[in-house]
This record gives structure tokens, sequence and C-alpha cells, in this order.
């Protein structure tokens, strides 16, 4: 796959899923950089427990509702 980079494109940073049809996707979206650059560059405890989240988020499925 070929590498895009722009300033007016949201980059692709990851993926999670259960099925094809519970698909969870994070991008960039943030003022200042993407959520990984602003959380490593962060020391508010705010900060960590997003990442930390995220992380989380990206190895675990949730329960279907």
């Amino acid at each position: 796959m070929a590498s895009l980079a722009h300033p007016h494109i949201v980059r692709f940073v990851g993926v999670s899923w259960a099925s094809l049809y519970d698909l969870c996707v994070l991008s960039e979206l943030m003022k200042g950089g993407d959520l990984r650059t602003y959380c490593r560059n962060s020391k508010r405890e705010a900060a960590r427990k997003a990442l930390t989240t995220t992380k989380y988020a990206s190895r675990t499925t949730l329960p279907k509702r």
C-alpha cells in the first residue's frame, strides 16, 4: 500500500474489530497533532489515561449491545 501524507488528509492510526459488522477505527483529528503525540508530550494525568484507554480499546473486543 502506498504512503499518503497531506495536511488535509486524516491519518489512519489503527483498527479493532470483533466481526465484520463491529469495527472501530482510530484516526487523527486533533488540533496540535495526533492523539499519540499529544499523550507522549503531555505530563497531565488525563492524557496518560487517554493513551492507556486507547491502547486497551485497540486490544480488546467490546461486548455487543
